[in-house]
């Protein structure tokens, strides 16, 4: 459904109109790579946003695959078998944090830790996902979205969680990711009334360098090579 329509949709448009240009450049009809409409997932979409999530992420949701270049015909049966079940996983996983915001659209802050905003981008040519990302809440302790760990009353108070940033490949390095950032950022601080947004970004360094690049600091740094971010809002 377009943000428009979604509960505080209309607020957070009518504010980036008035105090930003994303919505006439970058994310609206004079986009770089032709005009986009700002959408949140309706039920209908949870299988394209799962395989545009997939494969914008195939790095890591790849790994474990069997090289078909190596092995041929052994290895495409495996890995089909494993991208599907890991497809699985990850409808799951999405439809859970999305919850009831499939059915009742809202950039309100979430109410719950296990809960999400997703935003989708939407080329108004292609009539297809080109972008995507999702705003949760988790405590700031480094603590990861795929952690088992049930919160605890000592975990201190939950902080906007920036997650599942993707552009499609052939979008990319036309600002729409920082643009993507900024969108982000502007819903936590007008919408959510948040000061400080959180990250964690894989071992890329393509990926650390866009970060750091839009005003994101590391605080933690994994073994895995995982670093952990977060980014002052207050001056926005």
């Amino acid at each position: 459904s377009p943000l428009s329509a979604a509960m505080g949709g209309g607020e957070i448009l009518k504010k980036l109109r008035r105090d930003t240009d994303l919505l006439e450049n970058a994310l609206g009809t004079d986009a770089p790579g032709g005009p986009v409409e700002l959408m949140l997932p309706d039920p209908q979409d949870l299988d394209e946003i799962v395989e545009f999530i997939h494969g914008g992420f195939a790095r890591l949701t790849t790994q474990g695959n069997l090289p078909e270049d190596i092995l041929g015909l052994w290895a495409a049966p495996w890995n089909a078998m494993r991208n599907t079940s890991a497809k699985a996983d990850l409808r799951q996983q999405l439809a859970f944090r999305l919850g009831e915001g499939v059915q009742f659209q809202s950039v309100k802050r979430p109410a719950a830790q296990e809960r999400c905003v997703a935003i989708i981008v939407q080329s108004l040519v292609e009539k297809r996902i080109i972008a995507y990302f999702e705003l949760g809440l988790l405590p700031a302790d480094g603590r990861r979205p795929e952690d088992d760990r049930l919160p605890q009353e000592d975990d201190g108070p939950l902080m906007p969680y920036f997650s599942n940033v993707c552009v499609a490949p052939e979008f990319r390095r036309q600002g729409l990711g920082r643009a993507l950032v900024q969108l982000a950022e502007n819903i936590i601080v007008r919408m959510w009334k948040d000061t400080k947004v959180y990250l964690h970004v894989d071992d890329d360094r393509p990926a650390q360098q866009f970060y750091l690049a839009s005003g994101f600091e590391p605080s933690k740094t994994y073994d895995d090579g995982i670093v952990y971010m977060c980014k002052d809002l207050s001056a926005l």
